[in-house]
């Protein structure tokens, strides 16, 4: 019996160790087929750019199917060689924000780019980690590989344009194709169509199947083969945009929109090489103050809030100069048209809220420029919960820079209230018994109170605006001038800035928030960060924490604030034109006689940074010369002109046939491009000579030049 249970144990030993030597196996395996299936996926997106150098052996195909020690180790080099030939390229992705500016997207559900965004992406490329802002539409990564950078400002074309000049039906024309190679097939279709329709004959039918076959095959093997020195013609975009453009259009990457500047009567150029000082290079210029005055530049606040917001830009306004107790310009705090985007505050744009929403409405039917001057406002609301599951308006309170209530008032909502959330909002059922005041009533009220420049001011105010279902451009938000927390996105509540910089005790009420309180909070706590400097409270932008609040304001009780009030209204106006980084990277910028006029301002640093400089005498001059440059320089910046050609046709023909020369040019500018070249074309859309209701949208195509794969 002893022996049988020993051999019964070893046996069962035995098993178990078979066992896990075939998991073993299976695992190693399963590692096997998962290296070779995604060698191979790699090696077929890249075609046969890669499957050359890498492979040493010819492949062939195996009677066993396991995969032997020798194949694992060869698939495992090219895996190294995949690797590192990624790593060997630069990339571009678009996130959200991107995705909902591409072409692809049906135009009514589009969120167009702001100039500001492809000017972010530029620096980004050219001057990488040092560049202000990182574009917030997209994701660049090994900048530092590009080859090159070109960019072309084409001043004039714009969505309509292209849309118009397109021969496709209407049905294609809002559609998205998927390669020019797509297009080109679908007319032969059309045409093969047609010869049946005219003759059944058997030999027309045969020469329109041949047509199709062919027409197949040969996109096929150009979306599958990148080495030959073709273009990649994978890449989804509008049919219309094929039509007209096929050249460029499938040598580009991305297509996205972009709000044309004369929506906001600014230059296409102004508005592309125009930068905005940071607070640290501000800090630099402001030593050596003689040497700032080119950059200075009037009217930048309002050019910049005028493409979501009526403007009155026939009166213009003089100088004004701070009031005594800021010590640097209000406006410097205000939230720029893509703060308000991302934060989510209600704007007239696609893709914002409360665009054609007819509940939304705008404080003033024309605003003035804002000034150093310019009021301010502390506005709260309470809101409660209604049948629609929305938080609708019960009551709002807006007081002045005195901290005077200027206006308070209890809203009944148009819809039920299901929950009157009272720890919060304080509203209870009693309060709104006997209110007649409608929402539509608190608008026009508002509308009347605030002055065409007034600056309002809250904590969170896209809330408060969203439930006023109201849009505004100027605004000061307290959540974002603030921060202790050092991550941007993460704010700071109200409760803990009053008590930490006010020494005030707030929102401690068991009956609920007062609208009151929470407005002049929010208020006094903006002019006291005007007091001090722009860095007060925001732990982000350098703020040690390590101030005697209370005996600071003392001290400026007792003694009266003196500054230079025109160094600082010469502070808020700065801007850093594009062309100042020539220093730092070979630059070349190209130009015709008709856009050179753009540049008069800046001609003298132009000449000091650039280092080649030339003015030819046509487009079709521009697109050779910059061929020829492009590959010497790290960038390249070229403007041509060609708005009054495209105004000047009468019928489609002659405007198909302009822009069909254009799409020549800018081939010719995108084959003479080194590999690796970072390629932008910015189309401005319509100019400044166009009213301003009847601007239509430029776009932007950009790509990186023979990328591999769209999976690289």
């Amino acid at each position: 019996m002893p022996n049988e249970r020993r051999n019964t144990k070893g046996q069962k030993r035995k098993l178990r160790e078979d066992g896990f030597n075939k998991m073993k196996i299976m695992r190693k395996e399963n590692k096997k087929r998962k290296l070779e299936a995604y060698v191979k996926l790699a090696e077929s997106n890249m075609g046969n750019q890669k499957k050359g150098p890498v492979s040493s052996q010819v492949e062939k195909k195996r009677t066993n199917p396991r995969i032997t020690d020798e194949e694992f180790a060869e698939f495992k080099k090219r895996k190294r060689e995949i690797d590192k030939l990624k790593m060997a390229w630069p990339r571009l992705f678009l996130n959200y924000i991107g995705d909902a500016s591409s072409l692809r997207v049906e135009a009514e559900k589009r969120s167009p780019l702001f100039m500001t965004d492809i000017q972010n992406a530029l620096l980004y490329s050219i001057i990488h980690n040092h560049a202000p802002r990182m574009p917030r539409w997209a994701t660049m990564i090994r900048t530092r590989k590009f080859s090159h950078v070109v960019t072309v400002l084409i001043e004039g074309v714009s969505l309509s344009d292209v849309m118009d000049a397109s021969q496709l039906p209407q049905e294609q024309e809002t559609g998205v194709g998927n390669g020019q190679a797509e297009v080109k097939e679908g007319k032969k279709k059309d045409e093969g169509t047609e010869k049946d329709s005219e003759s059944s004959t058997e030999n027309d039918s045969k020469s329109s199947t041949e047509k199709d076959s062919k027409s197949s095959t040969e996109k096929n093997s150009e979306s599958r083969d990148v080495s030959r020195g073709r273009n990649v013609v994978d890449y989804s975009y509008p049919a219309w945009l094929a039509d007209v453009m096929p050249r460029t259009c499938c040598s580009m990457r991305y297509k996205v929109e972009v709000i044309a500047p004369a929506k906001y009567n600014v230059e296409a150029s102004d508005d592309l090489t125009n930068i905005p000082l940071s607070l640290n290079r501000t800090k630099k210029i402001a030593r050596n103050f003689d040497g700032i005055q080119n950059a200075l530049k009037n009217g930048i606040i309002r050019e910049a809030y005028g493409a979501a917001f009526p403007m009155n830009t026939k009166e213009k306004k003089t100088q004004s100069k701070p009031t005594i107790s800021d010590k640097f310009d209000r406006r410097q705090l205000l939230l720029s048209i893509q703060d308000l985007c991302e934060y989510g505050y209600p704007l007239a744009i696609r893709g914002c809220l409360g665009y054609n929403d007819p509940e939304f409405t705008f404080t003033s039917d024309n605003y003035a420029e804002v000034s150093p001057s310019s009021p301010m406002f502390g506005v709260d609301c309470e809101m409660c919960m209604t049948v629609r599951r929305e938080l609708e308006l019960t009551s709002i309170s807006v007081v002045n820079e005195k901290m005077e209530l200027v206006y308070h008032k209890l809203v009944k909502p148009d819809y039920k209230i299901i929950n009157y959330l009272t720890q919060f909002s304080g509203i209870t059922p009693a309060m709104l018994a006997n209110v007649t005041t409608r929402l539509c009533d608190v608008q026009g009220d508002l509308r009347k109170l605030f002055p065409p420049d007034a600056i309002l001011v809250g904590h969170s105010l896209n809330s408060d605006l969203k439930a006023m279902k109201m849009m505004h451009p100027y605004v000061i938000d307290s959540s974002l001038v603030y921060n202790l927390t050092n991550q941007r996105h993460k704010r700071t509540s109200l409760k803990r800035l009053t008590e930490q910089f006010l020494g005030e005790d707030i929102q401690n009420n068991a009956d609920g928030h007062d609208p009151t309180e929470d407005a002049g909070a929010s208020l006094r706590l903006v002019q006291l960060k005007l007091k001090h400097d722009i860095t007060f409270g925001d732990v982000i932008q350098g703020w040690d924490g390590d101030v005697d609040i209370k005996k600071e304001q003392e001290e400026e009780d007792i003694q009266a604030y003196k500054h230079n009030t025109e160094e600082v209204v010469a502070k808020s106006m700065l801007v850093q034109n594009l062309f100042e980084f020539g220093d730092l990277v070979k630059t070349a910028v190209l130009t015709t006689p008709a856009c050179v006029e753009c540049y008069s301002d800046i001609m003298t640093t132009m000449s000091q940074k650039v280092s080649y400089m030339e003015v030819l005498s046509g487009n079709k001059e521009l697109s050779k010369k910059v061929a020829e440059v492009a590959i010497t320089k790290d960038f390249t910046y070229a403007h041509m002109k060609i708005g009054s050609r495209l105004s000047s046709c009468t019928d489609v023909e002659s405007r198909r046939h302009q822009l069909r020369k254009l799409d020549k040019q800018l081939a010719r500018i995108h084959k003479a491009s080194a590999s690796k070249a970072f390629i932008i074309f910015l189309f401005s859309g319509s100019t400044t000579d166009v009213p301003t209701d009847l601007c239509s949208n430029g776009f932007a195509m950009l790509g990186i030049k023979d990328l591999p794969s769209r999976g690289y």
